[in-house]
């Protein structure tokens, strides 16, 4: 299910980008010769104006097809000065860079509808962390031959004894060397397990060797969603940018 779910996932990313592409094409006064879903063989398609719409075999987002996109097509007639390569620049970077601004747009209009019904914030995260309900003391990171590895603790699992991570903290350095009993929700299961929190334990690690995060529903209101799913796409992008900036860096 997770395999189809990611499949689904990918696809609607790709198409957007792809729309993104076709639309500002479209504008820009280029000729689209097909807007595919999916990628061939073809299953079916019908023509509207001059563009062929394609449904395909291969799930995987979609493409567009602008003449001229290799530099080299001119067309003659009434299409002379419709092709990709003979726009001008401006028009050109604005058909490439329109994917690009399509999947910002997507990635801002889910975020905020996430938002408007409610979706999984940590409180840390969160502009209002108060705004953050039902929030659960949840692992993020398990370190390898830690305490709460060799107990069966797992990615995700909710700690229902402690209201913030300070409060765990503090329990396992007091804790420290004597077994100690943690109770955990893992979906519907509900469980215990004994561990004991090392008395000088790797740097960076802590005392049981988990990464915790207090993680509950962020649900506003329709205004606060657009304004809340515009600030967490701005960070986003802005952390992807420096990502890649540092990644040539280090190349």
């Amino acid at each position: 299910m997770s395999v189809i779910f990611l499949i689904i996932i990918l696809a609607i990313i790709i198409l957007a980008h792809e729309f993104g592409h076709f639309i500002v094409a479209k504008k820009s006064g280029m000729r689209v010769d097909e807007f595919g879903f999916g990628f061939p063989p073809k299953l079916f398609g019908f023509k509207m104006g001059e563009t062929l719409y394609t449904l395909n075999a291969i799930p995987f987002g979609g493409f567009v097809k602008i003449p001229g996109e290799d530099g080299g097509e001119q067309v003659a007639g009434e299409n002379h000065g419709r092709t990709f390569a003979e726009k001008s620049m401006k028009k050109r970077m604005a058909v490439i860079v329109a994917g690009v601004i399509f999947n910002i747009i997507l990635a801002w209009f889910l975020i905020s509808f996430g938002l408007m019904i409610g979706s999984p914030m940590s409180k840390s995260a969160a502009s209002d962390a108060a705004a953050v309900k039902n929030a659960k003391v949840t692992i993020i990171g398990v370190a390898k031959d830690s305490p709460a590895e060799e107990a069966g603790l797992k990615v995700g699992d909710k700690l229902i004894a402690f209201i913030s991570v300070e409060e765990l903290q503090n329990f396992a350095a007091v804790s420290a060397g004597k077994e100690v009993e943690i109770r955990y929700e893992r979906g519907k299961e509900v469980g215990a397990l004994a561990l004991t929190p090392r008395v000088n334990p790797p740097e960076g690690e802590g005392a049981i060797g988990i990464a915790m995060d207090e993680i509950g529903t962020l649900k506003l209101a329709p205004h606060k969603a657009v304004i809340e799913g515009a600030k967490t796409v701005y960070n986003l992008t802005i952390a992807i940018i420096g990502g890649l900036y540092y990644f040539i860096l280090d190349v």
